[in-house]
């Protein structure tokens, strides 16, 4: 069981929405990059909301964007990235396997970005980490979402959908 650490935060002083998930998965780990498995439909559900030029039939790996446009975009819209869990052992890369996590620290980081309004986790194991060990503050709303891991077993439109209405809201 190996010993893990998470990747700096994604945040500038405009980020109002922080997305956090558990710990990132082995590729993202070893390329240093947020959501970087080819399965995992993160970035495409980022580009298919926040940019108006994207073509339906485009796909995120496909067209293999640059991390840094990836990054760029997130914070144009003003989203931040990063994860409940610092460090951890885990084996392979299922949240299941996570033991003797260590957390981020969030009061730190909420006082450094009070402009923070809301926090998405990007899975139930996410937050349940998150309300283990940290105290929630009252005005920043928070939501649960599905995973964008395709190890999530819930229709992929549904995982759309529900991303886009807490990201920018019905319409």
């Amino acid at each position: 069981m190996g010993s893990i650490k998470c990747l700096e935060p994604i945040i500038d002083k405009d980020t109002k929405i922080l997305i956090l998930g558990t710990i990132p998965g082995g590729d993202s780990l070893a390329n240093k990059r947020y959501y970087d498995n080819r399965d995992n439909i993160f970035w495409d559900i980022m580009f298919r909301i926040f940019n108006k030029n994207w073509s339906m039939d485009d796909l995120v790996h496909e067209c293999d964007i640059n991390y840094n446009i990836k990054i760029k975009l997130l914070l144009e819209n003003k989203i931040g990235l990063w994860d409940v869990i610092k460090s951890c052992n885990r084996k392979g890369n299922s949240d299941s396997e996570i033991k003797n996590p260590i957390y981020n620290d969030f009061n730190k980081l909420f006082i450094e970005y009070p402009q923070i309004k809301k926090i998405i986790f990007s899975s139930k194991e996410a937050y349940k980490h998150y309300k283990k060990e940290i105290e929630h503050p009252q005005h920043i709303s928070f939501e649960i979402l599905y995973s964008t891991s395709s190890l999530c077993p819930i229709n992929t439109f549904y995982v759309f959908r529900q991303w886009k209405n807490a990201l920018i809201g019905k319409q």
